[in-house]
């Protein structure tokens, strides 16, 4: 195995973003008009997690190597990609919802935060179904939501004053 993959996180990281492309790519056309950005998102999270579940049992210990910030130091950081990828889709859905990017820097680090929050919470999470990551999962988009939301009325708002 590691004549292909420099690193155990690799290997984790590459069945990470394996099952997550499977889970699904663009949003449904039309689904801005359909959903709110929040059940967008929910699905988008969701969806990735379902297609995971095989994986749970290892993927809490390499997740905090694979998705650490300081990883990103690295020039060839295992969860580089993942990252991109999911916030790529993640802008998509966001667009299709008619904010426009993009994004700054604050708002695209509090998305990835409570991402990976309820990646953590969710590869531990022994409730039946998952219902206390569900619960996490929703409280955490609304708050996103409302933040991108106020950022757009700032924005706005200081648009109007120039």
């Amino acid at each position: 195995m590691f004549n292909y993959f420099p690193t155990k996180e690799a290997i984790v990281a590459t069945l990470i973003a394996e099952a997550l492309e499977s889970a699904g790519g663009e949003p449904p056309s039309g689904s801005a008009e359909n959903n709110s950005l929040e059940v967008d998102l929910f699905t988008l999270i969701w969806s990735g997690l379902q297609n995971l579940r095989e994986f749970r049992g290892f993927l809490a210990p390499a997740c905090e190597t694979i998705f650490s910030p300081l990883a990103r130091a690295s020039s060839n950081s295992a969860g580089d990609a993942i990252r991109v990828d999911h916030l790529e889709r993640v802008e998509a859905i966001l667009s299709g919802h008619g904010l426009p990017g993009p994004r700054s820097a604050l708002s695209v680090q509090l998305y990835w935060s409570l991402y990976l929050g309820v990646f953590a919470y969710w590869a531990a999470d022994d409730s039946p179904g998952q219902e206390d990551t569900l619960a996490l999962l929703d409280q955490s988009l609304k708050l996103f939501a409302a933040s991108i939301g106020g950022v757009t009325q700032m924005e706005q708002t200081r648009g109007s004053n120039k």
